[in-house]
């Protein structure tokens, strides 16, 4: 192997070590913010959804932090960098879509105020996950667009003038923090 080569995959362990260390606020912020908008969309909305839905954030987290559990114990994290590159991108995938397509499910029996206050909540957790994710760049990713795609779409199935807006700046919301993550990410 050649030094540049072994220089490259130090930094690559040292950037999903980074990612896995932020894992439990990752967690513990998902299943807070989830418990939060699942009790006013079910104060706001008569549904079954919202208990459903708050369920699956919680058992994608407790997937999460089993998953960073088994990270901490692993001896030699540097052998195995790829596979859990791949496992914690696909734990943030999995989150970002619990929250993006609880979303898109979601909107519809949601009166107005609470559409606002689940998109906003959506919005927060992009941020979020951009500060927590930003040293290895497909976890980012997997989480933002995840989130905020299913969202945007199901505005656009609506077709009024206002949805369409707002998931056309759910679009640029998305790409700009895409594009400020992967900058940030080089660093």
């Amino acid at each position: 192997m050649k030094p540049a080569d072994e220089v490259i995959g130090a930094v690559h362990a040292e950037q999903v070590g980074a990612t896995f260390q932020q894992v439990p606020i990752a967690v513990v912020v998902n299943v807070v913010n989830a418990g939060i908008t699942a009790t006013i969309v079910a104060a706001s909305a008569p549904t079954k959804l919202a208990p459903l839905w708050f369920g699956a954030v919680t058992l994608v987290s407790i997937g999460r932090w089993l998953l960073w559990r088994r990270y901490q114990r692993a001896t030699p994290k540097v052998q195995n960098v790829r596979t859990w590159g791949i496992l914690v991108a696909l734990g943030s995938l999995l989150a970002g879509l619990s929250w993006g397509l609880g979303g898109a499910v979601l909107l519809p029996v949601i009166p107005g105020l609470g559409q606002t206050f689940f998109i906003l909540v959506i919005g927060g957790m992009c941020a979020g996950a951009v500060v927590l994710n930003v040293p290895h760049l497909p976890t980012l990713l997997a989480f933002l667009l995840s989130a905020s795609l299913p969202v945007a779409f199901r505005l656009l199935a609506t077709g009024s003038m206002a949805d369409t807006a707002l998931a056309a700046m759910i679009i640029v919301f998305a790409v700009a923090l895409s594009l400020a993550g992967a900058y940030l990410s080089r660093f």
